[in-house]
């Protein structure tokens, strides 16, 4: 199943043209984090999606990439987070339906989400998406195997609520 999820991502990102400046700028946001920027727009500088686009920006450096391969370097970035979350649903669905019912369920999410171009637009749904599937993911963990250990349960809790903190 992982294998069909990440031949799908893989696909995905070979194939569709990148939009880097949708109307929105998420991708932009990454210059906001430091310093300030009054009269500039809505979207809050700080934010998960605008650290994603740094540490590509700061990735794409290292590389010696410019503009045009950073961009790339985002595109495939952002397939690789839509991958993760498929995983995570993957995982989650087998916690709550037979096992043969999570595979089809994770395909048809990825697909859907896929079919959107959402991972070619730049925009911050493909951040918020994992973080999303994290959680969900991180939940049903702690619901189906609370009584577990300690150590697990509060390392799952810690990390479920950091996660939340962090998609506000």
């Amino acid at each position: 199943v992982v294998a069909v999820l990440f031949l799908s991502t893989a696909i995905s990102a070979l194939s569709l043209p990148l939009n880097p400046y949708p109307k929105d700028n998420w991708f932009g946001t990454q210059y906001l984090l430091f310093g300030r920027f009054p009269l500039t727009d809505d979207y809050p500088p700080i934010a998960v999606p605008a650290v994603f686009y740094k540490l590509v920006h700061w990735l794409a450096l290292l590389l010696g990439a410019d503009l045009r391969g950073e961009f790339y370097l985002a595109g495939v970035a952002q397939n690789g987070l839509l991958f993760g979350s498929a995983c995570l649903v993957y995982a989650t669905c087998k916690y709550v339906s037979a096992k043969q019912v999570a595979g089809p369920v994770a395909l048809l999410f990825l697909l859907i989400v896929l079919s959107t171009g959402v991972a070619q637009a730049f925009w911050s749904e493909n951040v918020v998406l994992l973080m999303y599937a994290a959680v969900l993911y991180l939940n049903m963990r702690i619901y189906y195997e609370g009584d577990a250990d300690s150590g697990s349960f509060w390392r799952s809790a810690f990390t479920s609520s950091v996660l939340t903190g962090l998609l506000v």
